[in-house]
């Protein structure tokens, strides 16, 4: 709609004039003031901690009251640290465990099972082992109560890996690649 507004703009029409690209958008910012957002913890009962590199995620994991993990190297972009990402995972679900061994409350299913699943993820990537049917290496990762969601960065596919159960386990265990079924297009 704004560029369809903007094409005939007198401020459109002289920068044409004067050589320069057309006006095609308009983008509305400011520092406005902070939602509310009900606590994660009180609304699931669980508590989770975000890694990215993205300070709008930062921003809703705090108002959240999510933890927030920053990895050197994370970028939000394909070149980003993933390895970091992973080990940052892995350092919070020690803690998590470590919590649980103390008597506090679950995140997992299986703690031992996640973080186990967690550090063969882990090997697999560092071994370049994970990629997707669009071409892409590499992947960033959901993690959920019973799974890794292992999304491609690239076009947006997703290859769930089950992470609660001995055979959940066992079957990642035998697998040196992973790949991730891929759109066509990488979403831009």
């Amino acid at each position: 709609l704004a560029s369809r507004v903007l094409d005939h703009h007198p401020v459109t029409e002289r920068r044409r004039q004067a050589g320069k690209l057309p006006a095609n958008g308009v983008w509305f910012w400011a520092e406005g003031t902070a939602v509310q957002l009900p606590s994660f913890q009180a609304q699931y009962g669980l508590t989770g901690a975000v890694i990215s590199a993205v300070p709008l995620c930062f921003g809703i994991a705090r108002l959240s009251g999510l933890d927030i993990r920053e990895v050197e190297g994370a970028t939000g972009e394909l070149d980003t640290n993933y390895e970091g990402k992973v080990a940052a995972a892995l350092d919070d679900l020690e803690e998590t465990v470590q919590k649980r061994k103390e008597g506090q409350s679950e995140t997992f299913v299986d703690d031992v099972i996640m973080y186990e699943v967690l550090s063969e993820l882990r090997d697999i990537a560092a071994r370049g082992g994970i990629s997707c049917t669009c071409g892409h290496r590499g992947c960033a990762m959901e993690v959920h109560g019973a799974a890794v969601d292992l999304v491609c960065p690239a076009c947006g596919g997703r290859l769930r890996v089950s992470a609660a159960t001995d055979e959940d386990l066992d079957r990642l265990c035998c697998q040196y690649t992973l790949t991730i079924k891929g759109r066509k297009e990488p979403q831009i």
